[in-house]
Parts: C-alpha cells; sequence; structure tokens
C-alpha cells in the first residue's frame, strides 16, 4: 500500500504541478508574483541551499543596472529569467549567470520627477506589466522586452502615479494609485491583459452618495485625498477575492481637518477580484493622525488548527494577525519600538516612535507553513512630529501640514527582524541589525530566513532561532526583493542593492545592481556585468541653460524621494526658499560633505561636474 501511494504521488504531483502552471499559479522554483504566490506568504519549499551550508553562500554574479535612483523592486523569477524595475527601465537578466537578456527604457531624464520609485514588475501569459511615475501602465513581452501596449490610467498633474508591483490573474492586472499625500483619491483598477483597457475601478476615497463618505468631515478648504496604493497585493482564487491595503487620509498629520474615521485610509480593503465591488474591510487605524500607511501585501495563511488568518503589518511597527472570515482583530504585535501612537501633533511637537518613515514599509511578512511563524522586517526609529499650520515658508515644511526630526542622533536608526507565532502571537525571537530592515524577508524549508538591511548587509537567519548563520557586507542598501529558486535543479538567491534611500537610512549610495548568489560559486570577485547608464542630459557649451537641465535630471532620481519633486519636502526639509536652510555652507559643499541624516553620493555616483550641475539648479529654487 504504502509503495503505492509513493507511485500515485510521483505520478500526480507533476500532473498537478503542470495544471497549475496552465493556469498562471506560481511555481515552487520559481517566483512569479513580488511575493511569489497570490497568498504573498514568501515561502520557498527548497532545501538544497540550508542551515548547514548557507554559510558556504557566495555571490556568482551581478549586474550594474544603469538607472540611477531607488531600487525598490521585486524581483521575479520565470524559467530561467528573472525580472527586475528601475524608476525608468525594465530589465530581463539570465537568472544563472547575470547576462542581460533586454532591457526597455520608458522614460528618458527629462521624465517627470514624480515618485522616483517603483515596486517591481507583475508577470502573467507571457508578458512583464509594471507601473511608471507618469501614470502609465506598461505591458511588455516577457521574452523579447518588446511593448505590447501602454495606457495611461492616472493623472501626475493631480498628484497620481503607478508605483506599486502589479499582479495578474484570469486575464486581469490589478494595479492602484499612489500619491495620496500629494492631494490625489487613490482608487484600485482592473485592466484587461491582452489590451489594457480598463474593466473595473474601486474608489477608497468615498465621495457623494458613496457608502463611507459621511466618515470624512472635512474642514472649509479642504478635500478628502489620501489613501494611496503603493505595495503590492494578495489574491484569493478560491473565493475570487483581491486584498488591498491602503495608506494614510491626507492632510497628513492634521486629522482635526479631516475629522471622523476617513475609510477606506489605513484599512485591508476586500473587493471582488472580477467586478471590483467591495466584499469587506477592516480599518485598523481610523482617521491616522501619524502618516502610519498600510502598504505591504496581506498574508493569508492557515494557523496551527487550520483556520484562516490574514496578517498584515503597518508603518504604526505592529503586525496584526485578522480571522478572514469573521474580520476580527485576534492579535497586534510590536515589532519595533512602539511610542506615543495616541498622540496628535501639536505646535510644540510629540514624540512617537516609529517616526513617519519607520515600522514596516513595502515588504511584509514572510509566513512558514512548517513552524506557523511568520517573520518580518522593521524600521527601528523614533521622531518628534510638529503640526506648523500649513506654514511653507517654514524650511522643514512637508505637504503643507507638518515639520519633523529625529530627538536622539540619527545613529540610533536600526532595523529588526521578529518572528512571531501565527497562531498565538507569541514572539519566538528578535534580530537587532545596524541598519534599517526595508529589504524583503523570504523564509524557506532549509530552515533559514533571508533578507537584509540599508547599510548594506545580507543576511541568513535560523528561522528557528533567530541565529545569523550569514551576514555579508554588499556594498549597497538593501531595499528590494530577497529571493530563492532552482534552475535545472540548482538552488539560487537573488537580491537587489544600492540605489537612493532616504538619506538617514543609509550610510552612502552606490549604483543599483543585482547580485545572484550560489553555494559553489567561485573564490573571488563575482562575476560583473554592466548595462550602459541612462544619459542625463549631455552638457552643451552652446546652452546658457545646460546646467540647471542636467541639475534638474539629476534632482529626479537623487533627491525628489526625499525632498518632493518640487522642492516641497517631504521626509527631508523643504528647498523651495532653500536660503532658509539651517546649514549655511555653500551647496556644492553640503552635497559632497553632508550633514548626519542626508545621503552621501560623492564620489561614488556623482562626479564634480554632476555637483556643479546640480548647485545650479538648487540654487534657482531661492
Amino acid at each position: 500500500m504504502i509503495h503505492f501511494m509513493k507511485r500515485w504521488v510521483a505520478l500526480c504531483v507533476p500532473l498537478i504541478a503542470t495544471i497549475g502552471a496552465a493556469q498562471g499559479a506560481p511555481t515552487s522554483d520559481g517566483w512569479m508574483t513580488y511575493n511569489k504566490g497570490y497568498d504573498s506568504q514568501r515561502y520557498s519549499g527548497l532545501a538544497q541551499i540550508n542551515t548547514r551550508n548557507v554559510s558556504q553562500l557566495r555571490p556568482l554574479c551581478e549586474t550594474e543596472l544603469g538607472d540611477m535612483g531607488s531600487l525598490q523592486s521585486g524581483i521575479l523569477i520565470v524559467g530561467s529569467r528573472l525580472f527586475v524595475a528601475t524608476p525608468r527601465t525594465t530589465v530581463a537578466l539570465d537568472a544563472t549567470t547575470c547576462a542581460v537578456l533586454w532591457r526597455h527604457v520608458h522614460h528618458g531624464a527629462t521624465a517627470s520627477i514624480m515618485s522616483p520609485s517603483n515596486r517591481g514588475p507583475g508577470y502573467g501569459e507571457g508578458k512583464i506589466f509594471r507601473g511608471t511615475a507618469m501614470g502609465e501602465l506598461l505591458a511588455l513581452d516577457a521574452t523579447t522586452g518588446k511593448e505590447a501596449w501602454r495606457v495611461v490610467g492616472a493623472d501626475p498633474a493631480k498628484g497620481e502615479f503607478f508605483s506599486s508591483a502589479p499582479i495578474v490573474w484570469h486575464g486581469r492586472v490589478y494595479t492602484g494609485t499612489s500619491g495620496g499625500d500629494f492631494g490625489s483619491q487613490a482608487r484600485v483598477m482592473a485592466y484587461d491583459s491582452k489590451d489594457g483597457h480598463e474593466l473595473w475601478r474601486f474608489h477608497v476615497i468615498p465621495t457623494g452618495t458613496e457608502p463611507g463618505a459621511d466618515t470624512w468631515q472635512l474642514a472649509a478648504g479642504e478635500h478628502a485625498s489620501g489613501g494611496a496604493v503603493w505595495g503590492s497585493y494578495s489574491l484569493d482564487p478560491v473565493r475570487g477575492e483581491l486584498y488591498v491595503v491602503t495608506g494614510n487620509p491626507a492632510p497628513a498629520l492634521a486629522p482635526h481637518f479631516r475629522k471622523g474615521d476617513n475609510l477606506y485610509t489605513n484599512s485591508v480593503v476586500v473587493l471582488d477580484a472580477a467586478t471590483g465591488k467591495l466584499r469587506w474591510h477592516s480599518q485598523l487605524l481610523p482617521n491616522d493622525a501619524l502618516d502610519y500607511d498600510l502598504v505591504a501585501a496581506p498574508v493569508l495563511y492557515r494557523d496551527a488548527l487550520g483556520r484562516a488568518r490574514l496578517a498584515v503589518a503597518g508603518k504604526d511597527g505592529n503586525l496584526n494577525v485578522l480571522d478572514a472570515h469573521s474580520h476580527e482583530r485576534l492579535f497586534k504585535v510590536p515589532v519595533t519600538t512602539v511610542l506615543n501612537q495616541d498622540k496628535v501633533p501639536t505646535v510644540d511637537g510629540v514624540h512617537i516612535c516609529p517616526g513617519i518613515y519607520g515600522g514596516v514599509a513595502w515588504n511584509g511578512p514572510a509566513f512558514d507553513p512548517v513552524q506557523k511563524s511568520l517573520t518580518v522586517g522593521a524600521i527601528d526609529m523614533c521622531m518628534q512630529v510638529y503640526y506648523h499650520g500649513g506654514d511653507m515658508t517654514n524650511p522643514a515644511a512637508s505637504f503643507g501640514t507638518m515639520a519633523f526630526s529625529t530627538k536622539d542622533p540619527m545613529d540610533v536608526i536600526s532595523g529588526w527582524v521578529t518572528s512571531v507565532n501565527g497562531t498565538t502571537g507569541e514572539v519566538l525571537w528578535k534580530y537587532h541589525t545596524e541598519g534599517a530592515v526595508l529589504a524583503a524577508v523570504t523564509a524557506t524549508a532549509g530552515g533559514i530566513v533571508l533578507t537584509g538591511d540599508t547599510y548594506g548587509h545580507f543576511l541568513a537567519l535560523d528561522s528557528h532561532t533567530g541565529q545569523a548563520l550569514l551576514n555579508v557586507a554588499t556594498d549597497g542598501a538593501l531595499t528590494g526583493g530577497v529571493v530563492t529558486y532552482a534552475v535545472q535543479g540548482k538552488q539560487y538567491v537573488a537580491y537587489a542593492a544600492g540605489g537612493v534611500v532616504r538619506g538617514n537610512l543609509v550610510k552612502s549610495v552606490v549604483a543599483p545592481k543585482i547580485v545572484i548568489a550560489t553555494l559553489d560559486a567561485p573564490v573571488g570577485a563575482p562575476r560583473r556585468v554592466v548595462i550602459p547608464s541612462l544619459d542625463v542630459v549631455p552638457a552643451s557649451s552652446n546652452d546658457p541653460h545646460s546646467a540647471e537641465t542636467r541639475g534638474e535630471a539629476l534632482y529626479g532620481p537623487l533627491c525628489s524621494i526625499c525632498h518632493g519633486p518640487n522642492g516641497e519636502g517631504m521626509t527631508a526639509p523643504r528647498l523651495r526658499g532653500i536660503d532658509q536652510r539651517k546649514d549655511q555652507r555653500p551647496i556644492a559643499t553640503i552635497i559632497k560633505d553632508p550633514a548626519v541624516g542626508m545621503a552621501r553620493f560623492y564620489p561614488n555616483v556623482l562626479s564634480d561636474q554632476d555637483v556643479a550641475d546640480l548647485t545650479t539648479f538648487l540654487e534657482q529654487l531661492k
């Protein structure tokens, strides 16, 4: 009987896998969505790399991606191909050699500088799908990189853009708009994967007679906005449900302008995947006063008793687990320092933990179905937050309502990796990292958890104990994908490193790259592939505005992520009215020798000419 069962499994498992592949389901050795599967568990059943040998894992090759900006992209593995997105390009690599198969450039240096970041591509039906800062959704042939279609679904002039990683199911591409802090009203859309026409949309911010519109009691002159969707998505194929998490209401840090619960911000929103109709929602932070977005896609799992659960973590630094049927919140576990989250910003300031760019961002928990544990990375940083009444002459003004500073020295910012019992909420172990943990977290059947921090440490932790089994300096902040996969029976690990990170989370900036590692990589420097850099704007001795033009092009990918697309201030001080800055040194000196809390670009990224051109552009912001 046992022999018969073994033969039955041997025959049926390949058949089941074939059926799954035919339906577009992610395979066990690949990584076909941002979080591997529709359930967003980020678990790999591969065990060739395990607790006994992971210390021998070494870089095999790396590819410098040629687009200086942020690198927050997830990594997709389809067959033997690796796909990754930068703000202006989409790249396909050989997943075993780092060789460049194709690069698609959708915008050059003169494109809008709105949102110089992207969470990455989605895959389905032989195409790669991605959003852009110009509000476009692109479909590219996965084999050739040739553009299949391009549609405009968001308006940058209204503060809208696409930065989330789409997912694909049953001929539909799911995505949503980002940019809520700029005054836009977020929405979720489904597009036809064949030609890009819109199938349905759901408004995150209800208006008029829509249910929930009465949860916005607005001050004179204000309008409901926010709810940005800027991570990725989960999906239950059996129930046909799309799971979306939403960001903070706006204006941020000013809840008295928008009294009420402010639906459907800071919520888990569950939609009918076929029609976009609301099935149910759970608002975890009504009338958010502290910019505590929910960003990372929820994890769908079953606990040790077989009960359906939903795990979601946000910028407030808490891991929440909900009953997937009753929608009740079962437990909430802090995964970083949590303090004063019931406070509202005042003119005198309040001290909060995490600060507005702490906690858990676009990379959420991983679930180990064997241990029934959830493991999540987080940023540990506190912040003094002030309400300044919309005084935009304040050089620290951001979005017209807030100003902030760290109360403690900047070097106290660090990170945590925390493992939690997915059934009871008990903390199993915690690992403290030198840098912030923004990178993806991946659990494997080999008993390891893979992740990294913004100080450039690639980490492999024992999933049972949290002990560090591998800690490798990568010479670049890890803020994007970390995946493991198999090609022809051999297991690999790939991770995104380098690129621009919010200034106080990184020591220095290096060019964005993808690193592929294996157990049997040759000793010595890994094979290096360099994609030619996108031209910024060629200098011209005949154009008196050439320096300013080049400086503006540099500002977009390097500076706007912190200082705002137009110098209005975001997570770094306002540059409009730059003469009011506290640091009165010459601008070029500040760029070359930044104060603590500002990223260092010179000389790794910026040349002396680049510094001069960037200075020319910044000086006209006076």
